[in-house]
């Protein structure tokens, strides 16, 4: 059985016995540092990405491509707040940690309405800040948008009637209010119900 050659033009050297490339050890060595010079490569772009590969990659251009080359090809699966697509191989059901946080204040209202056996809707505070045009219901004043409680400005979903009251948890029975006038306002009917056509 004959031994392979190395590639590189002009050199008879045996290929590496260990290597699944096509030149010798000093090639291959070469080629490992960046330096390329008469060497015929035979692939340029990532197989996972297509991007350009850096000096010294054969295949990937990062672990994380070859990891995800590796896997496949994944599915794409809807994020149940925002309605983005993200791959399989993120885990749950939401695309990112925001929408994992928002997701979280939505369970947490839709449980306290189990609690008090009150009608109950699956919805966004923000849908109901963006209703409201951010501005609080109580007092008229514009909530500050960036703002997360204890901040007596930031925004906060308020229900009109009380659940403790009989009231429930849809959009037409909550609103837009400050941190501040919302505990202020504690259990007290005060607003007006939503009329929508």
């Amino acid at each position: 059985m004959m031994d392979r050659q190395c590639l590189a033009p002009g050199c008879s050297r045996p290929l590496r016995p260990s290597g699944d490339r096509n030149y010798c050890h000093m090639h291959e060595m070469r080629l490992r540092r960046g330096s390329t010079d008469g060497l015929a490569l035979p692939r340029t772009t990532c197989l996972q990405c297509g991007s350009a590969l850096p000096k010294g990659r054969l295949k990937y251009c990062s672990r994380q491509c070859c990891f995800r080359y590796s896997r496949g090809t994944p599915e794409v699966r809807q994020c149940i707040v925002c309605g983005g697509v993200y791959p399989t191989w993120h885990r749950g059901t939401v695309c990112s940690p925001a929408c994992r946080r928002l997701n979280l204040a939505i369970n947490n209202k839709t449980r306290r309405a189990r609690e008090y056996n009150a009608e109950s809707e699956r919805f966004s505070p923000l849908d109901i800040f963006e209703r409201d045009n951010w501005r609080c219901q109580i007092c008229g004043e514009p909530t500050a948008r960036k703002a997360k409680t204890p901040n007596p400005k930031a925004p906060t979903l308020d229900h009109i009637i009380p659940l403790s009251r009989g009231g429930a948890h849809t959009r037409i029975n909550s609103q837009c209010a400050h941190y501040l006038c919302n505990i202020k306002k504690h259990a007290k009917p005060l607003g007006q119900m939503r009329l929508f056509a």
